[in-house]
């Protein structure tokens, strides 16, 4: 009894967590290994020096990669040159220039302004003369712009973060596997796909909507070039967003990935990922509402049927697109961190069902794992605390507010 009142009046205290996690760990370790019960009284004290099972305990993680960097995150630094949405940029000047990213970024989105002014010069019948058109022009270059800059944020963010996530990964078969899939996306035939499909879509809704919007707004050579180029490079961005979004779904087909077992939510991996999806939710956010509202300022978009269809069905892609990037991630975490937690508490009753025969009736250390078993039982799913959620929430009625709005007025 006196044991059983030391160890409760110790947790009244606030025995502190990694005390708490080394007795357990102790305990659990114990109840695999009877014949060492003798050996354990350390661990019964919960000192430094207790016997951890491997995974059970959280060392210190940190961004910065190792002196030799695993096959995943060697793998995420070389899209930077595989990736189309990146590379591109960086060889505006010539295929074989490197040079600054965001200087290419903003000369590959204004090059059709400058064709434009070429044809001004050369060609003065196919050019873009009024003031409106070259307005609309450099509303394009500037969609481009943002669009780029969003995504190699997003990527310069996964490559800081990459050897913090890729902890997680539970081996080096994990790491070949991952890293497999990774290459496996800078296909040139499936960017290729992406974007030209865009561009010619970007196109053919032009064309479709040329009748009623050329009434009131200039058209020629660089509406399309405009519009296509746009549109090819939209469908590179997304491409990238897709990848980033199913990169946690192949995480967890790599095998159980190594969480904190005590509190899984808060791995420092899966909380760097989370908030990453958040960042893409707050891109999706502005994008989709700049272009609602860009949609509805096209002159005459009333009177044509394919541009009305854009304005109505463009809230609703975006919606899906937030459901896509961001709830389908944290049902998975929540999933994973899950049956983290349930194999955690299973080890638990196995050391508490196990102790009273081999520790002679230590009911202090069976406190200790009873009030550790509710701490994990009642630790969050998710990474994210509450204030996260409400980009959540804005990625998925923003669009729809905006929608509103343009129309009202």
């Amino acid at each position: 009894m006196a044991a059983d009142r030391r160890g409760r009046s110790g947790l009244k205290a606030g025995a502190p967590a990694q005390v708490a996690r080394s007795i357990a760990a102790a305990a659990i370790d114990l109840k695999a290994r009877p014949a060492d019960a003798a050996g354990q009284t350390a661990g019964t004290q919960g000192t430094a020096g207790s016997v951890a099972r491997p995974g059970l305990t959280t060392a210190g993680l940190s961004r910065k990669s190792p002196a030799t960097d695993p096959d995943s995150v060697v793998a995420i630094k070389e899209t930077l040159n595989s990736l189309w949405a990146f590379s591109i940029p960086t060889r505006t000047l010539g295929w074989g220039f490197r040079g600054n990213w965001l200087v290419g970024a903003v000369i590959s989105g204004v090059w059709p302004l400058l064709v434009n002014g070429v044809l001004v010069l050369a060609y003065g019948r196919i050019a873009l003369h009024s003031r409106a058109a070259w307005l609309w022009l450099t509303i394009f270059a500037v969609t481009e712009i943002s669009g780029l800059l969003a995504a190699r944020i997003l990527w310069g963010r996964l490559i800081r973060d990459m050897p913090l996530i890729s902890s997680m990964l539970p081996n080096e078969d994990a790491h070949k596997q991952f890293a497999a899939w990774v290459r496996s996306w800078s296909s040139w035939l499936w960017q290729a796909v992406s974007g030209f499909t865009l561009a010619a879509l970007g196109a053919f809704v032009l064309w479709l909507a040329a009748p009623a919007v050329g009434q009131h707004l200039e058209l020629g050579l660089s509406s399309y070039i405009a519009v296509a180029w746009t549109s090819f490079m939209g469908g590179l961005v997304i491409y990238v967003f897709v990848m980033v979004t199913l990169m946690t779904f192949k995480m967890r087909d790599c095998g159980p990935l190594a969480l904190d077992e005590w509190d899984p939510a808060r791995t420092p991996g899966l909380v760097t990922l989370s908030r990453g999806y958040v960042y893409c939710l707050g891109a999706i956010i502005v994008m989709a509402a700049g272009l609602e509202i860009v949609a509805t300022r096209v002159p005459g978009y009333q009177d044509s049927m394919v541009l009305g269809a854009f304005v109505v069905g463009f809230p609703i892609f975006a919606v899906l697109c937030g459901i896509f990037i961001s709830l389908l991630p944290h049902i998975a975490f929540a999933r994973m961190t899950y049956d983290c937690k349930v194999r955690t508490i299973e080890a638990i009753d196995e050391a508490i069902g196990g102790l009273p025969e081999l520790t002679n009736g230590d009911h202090g250390r069976i406190a200790t794992l009873v009030w550790l078993r509710n701490q994990v039982s009642g630790a969050a799913n998710l990474p994210i605390k509450a204030p996260w959620f409400v980009p959540l929430a804005a990625a998925l009625v923003g669009p729809l507010v905006a929608f509103l709005l343009t129309l009202k007025g």
